[in-house]
């Protein structure tokens, strides 16, 4: 058997503060050496570095695989089911994010995102429940939209990871959508 051998990929982002928000907040990647102009991290013993390249224009075109469409380039880590478990269970104890299919353990976890200060525990149920939280919903519906414009555009642009969105997953009991980001284990 060959032994896995770690890479390295360097890449453009527009912000390093949502880099490393993003890397080492969400994803649990540990920072290594680190400039004004770059950040290096550990993801899953691979070495990523970004770097602020602000407007940077990366190679992007979008291929059909399996009938999706998938941007190109793109990269992911290949994960064990504990290391996949381990990571949603990040995103699930995140603050501004919850998990919306927490008793699906298969390749697909939905999430939502919402703005600082949103108790993400109980808003799954005021949203689903409450009629008087109508507008709320709907806002962060477009909290939603907008973060999967702003990820799938980089990632189009070869400056981010791939998620995709739905509003078929749920609806709340007057019987608006629920949006929810997507994310996808790939596996070998």
């Amino acid at each position: 058997m060959t032994r896995h051998r770690p890479f390295h990929l360097a890449f453009p982002v527009h912000d390093l503060g949502a880099a490393r928000d993003f890397y080492a907040g969400v994803l649990g990647c540990c920072e290594g050496r680190a400039s004004d102009e770059w950040i290096d991290f550990d993801l899953y013993g691979n070495q990523i570095t970004v770097h602020l390249v602000p407007g940077a224009a990366g190679d992007a075109a979008v291929k059909k695989v399996d009938g999706h469409g998938v941007p190109i380039p793109h990269f992911g880590v290949i994960l064990t089911m504990p290391d996949w478990h381990v990571l949603r269970e990040r995103i699930e104890a995140h603050p501004n994010l919850t998990v919306l299919n927490g008793d699906n353990v298969g390749p697909v976890t939905l999430f939502r995102a919402y703005p600082n200060g949103i108790d993400t525990f109980s808003i799954k149920t005021r949203e689903r429940t409450d009629p008087n939280y109508r507008q709320q919903l709907l806002a962060h519906n477009d909290y939603n939209r907008r973060i999967f414009e702003r990820v799938h555009a980089e990632a189009l642009a070869g400056q981010g990871v791939t998620i995709s969105l739905t509003n078929c997953y749920r609806q709340s009991d007057a019987g608006d959508p629920i949006v929810a980001l997507k994310s996808y284990v790939l596996s070998p």
